[in-house]
């Protein structure tokens, strides 16, 4: 599982470049955090490919949750604060 934290600098690298590299490295689960619109984008990978993306956003008391290690989820709030 990785993590990572959106910067206006190194957005287009996270969004894409990153997210291919990670599919073929045998990462499964693969969130995006992104302060500035406030929400968190989760990508399932299996096999080099997405299997399955998720668009949580900062609704009330939101949490994220993950596919990969069940009962996992955090607050949207502070994953962006």
């Amino acid at each position: 599982m990785v993590v990572e934290v959106l910067s206006p600098s190194t957005r287009s690298k996270d969004m894409i470049k990153k997210l291919d590299l990670y599919s073929v490295c045998g990462v499964k689960e693969y969130w995006i955090i992104d302060p500035m619109k406030a929400l968190v984008i989760v990508y399932t990978l299996e096999d080099g490919n997405i299997a399955d993306m998720t668009v949580f956003s900062n609704t009330g008391d939101a949490h994220v949750t993950s596919q990969l290690y069940p009962g996992l989820q955090v607050s949207i709030q502070d994953l962006i604060a």
